[in-house]
């Protein structure tokens, strides 16, 4: 495998493997190999896209991942576009009809770390809250750039070698089936889904809370009232003994809380 080129190795890698993702060395760095995968089943997602038409919630129509030859290339369009923007992505190495290799964004010395573990794992309120800011102020700077992850959710955030926030998995992109303001209303719907639940284990929802309304009041109104709308999809669920749930129900819990924060706000 001596003096291969990322091409050659790639296809190479793919022949032999048999996961959806793996990690190889090549070249003295860390790299990642994504296999294309069957083809997703479309009916689930039409069912969640006639329940957001019924109830006008257009930010959580959900987004195909087809799998595939097709996702390989979403991914590989979506970081080339991110990277040009200068979104702190993966760097793709090669890629072909069967799948993609991305670089590591660590390295030996100071491994990448999951963003969700960060959170949840934070040393104290203030640690929590801070990198709670910074994924936030991560999130609307890339709006900024008039650009959009596709699931914004924290166990596709890591902290690379230098500290900076990385975002990873592109496999579908929002902007094909939705505008702009309303991708990024889905991006902040994501980490409202993904980040509340380590908000309030560190009492804390209050204050992000009324730092993410202060970022969001930054943006459109259209983006404002889709994030809102999403109240519409909870509002049931505020019946229900959400405390019989166990950890589902006390993620839901936080949801509805910072989403009751932020219409009160607004």
């Amino acid at each position: 495998m001596h003096n291969l080129s990322p091409q050659d190795f790639l296809a190479q890698m793919l022949a032999t493997q048999t996961s959806s993702i793996a990690k190889y060395q090549f070249e003295q760095q860390t790299v990642w190999i994504k296999k294309a995968g069957k083809r997703h089943s479309i009916w689930l997602y039409r069912f969640f896209g006639i329940a957001a038409k019924l109830l006008k919630l257009q930010a959580l129509t959900p987004v195909p991942n087809l799998g595939g030859y097709q996702s390989i290339l979403t991914e590989t369009h979506r970081l080339q576009e991110l990277q040009q923007r200068g979104i702190n992505v993966p760097e793709l190495l090669a890629y072909n009809e069967e799948g993609l290799m991305i670089a590591d964004v660590g390295d030996a010395e100071v491994p990448s770390e999951q963003l969700e573990s960060a959170l949840k794992h934070s040393a104290s309120a203030e640690d929590c809250l801070r990198l709670y800011k910074q994924v936030v102020d991560e999130v609307h700077r890339i709006h900024q750039k008039e650009v959009w992850l596709s699931e914004a959710f924290l166990r596709n955030m890591v902290f690379d070698k230098n500290q900076r926030i990385a975002f990873l998995d592109f496999e579908s992109d929002p902007g094909q089936y939705m505008n702009q303001q309303l991708c990024f209303a889905r991006d902040w719907l994501c980490l409202i889904f993904s980040a509340s639940i380590y908000l309030k284990s560190h009492d804390v929802l209050e204050q992000g809370s009324s730092y993410l309304y202060a970022t969001i009041q930054q943006e459109s109104k259209q983006t404002q009232n889709a994030v809102l709308s999403a109240t519409k999809l909870f509002n049931w669920l505020n019946k229900l003994p959400l405390n019989k749930f166990g950890k589902d129900g006390y993620r839901l819990t936080a949801v509805l809380t910072v989403l009751a924060y932020l219409k009160a706000l607004m």
